[in-house]
């Protein structure tokens, strides 16, 4: 064997750390059957399997739809009296910041605009 091949990897060693790398790699699982390797797409974070379409569907974030909404409480921010130019001239109006939440979690704000400062936080 000639000196510069001395140390170096076969390439049957490259070919098995290749199949290895791409085996565990990627979106896909290979699993080795009797009949050669078998394929089957991983699950990515936060899915879950949708039967119907045959497709993974990413988990939806937010605020439960059947959340009981009557045990939100509000806070009024800050209130500031705004003023604007228009063609009659100027118009005054209210802005309003307001927080909600229960206290568990839930929580949201908001800035409402009107012409009294009960307009505003409605």
């Amino acid at each position: 064997q000639e000196e510069w091949l001395k140390g170096s990897a076969r390439v049957s060693d490259l070919y098995q750390k290749e199949l290895e790398f791409y085996r565990t790699a990627g979106p896909v699982e290979w699993t080795k059957t009797d009949d050669g390797y078998q394929w089957k797409w991983r699950q990515p974070a936060n899915t879950f399997w949708d039967e119907r379409r045959r497709v993974y569907v990413q988990e939806q974030k937010g605020v439960d739809p059947n959340l009981n909404l009557k045990g939100l409480r509000q806070h009024m921010l800050a209130i500031s009296r705004m003023r604007s130019m228009c063609s009659v001239g100027k118009v005054a109006y209210f802005r309003g910041v307001v927080v909600v939440g229960n206290g568990r979690g839930v929580y949201g704000f908001g800035i409402g605009f009107g012409s009294t400062p009960k307009e505003c936080r409605a």
